[in-house]
């Protein structure tokens, strides 16, 4: 009986953003007209994952709308746009944060079949993996890695 030689994505293993990741990248970053993201390096294209809100992102979130609203005080304009939407709901704070994953950089797997929650819905076959250089727990589609 011949073994099955492909790795398998576990917890605790090491995984990368595989060709269908990469090929996502460089479609996704087609489109951009940012200087910061194009160039002729690699590293500057990412793919963006998700990563929870923390209550320190939750306190920036709302440091940032009482200064908008200072601002706009201070301008002597109506701060009401700043905290409803069009449609008169109040604006709720966000669920999730971008995170930044690099074709060719190597990440730890911390739970490798999850469902990740986030803009207030369910997300189905993603991997969490740990970012080094941020320490954030970042849910990928299991499709985008392969184990390393």
């Amino acid at each position: 009986m011949k073994k099955n030689e492909e790795k398998k994505i576990r917890k605790g293993g090491l995984v990368k953003l595989n060709a269908d990741g990469e090929a996502h990248v460089a479609s996704c970053n087609r489109y951009r007209t940012n200087s910061a993201v194009s160039g002729a390096n690699p590293l500057r294209h990412a793919y963006f994952g998700k990563s929870k809100f923390t209550a320190e992102d939750a306190a920036a979130y709302r440091a940032d709308i009482q200064k908008q609203i200072a601002e706009a005080k201070a301008a002597g304009e109506d701060a009401w746009h700043i905290t409803m939407r069009d449609d008169g709901e109040s604006r709720l704070p966000p669920t999730s944060t971008s995170v930044k994953i690099f074709p060719g950089q190597v990440y730890a797997v911390l739970k490798a079949r999850t469902v990740g929650y986030w803009n207030y819905r369910k997300h189905s076959g993603q991997c969490l993996i740990l970012d080094p250089a941020t320490g954030r727990e970042v849910y990928v589609p299991r499709h985008f890695v392969e184990a390393v």
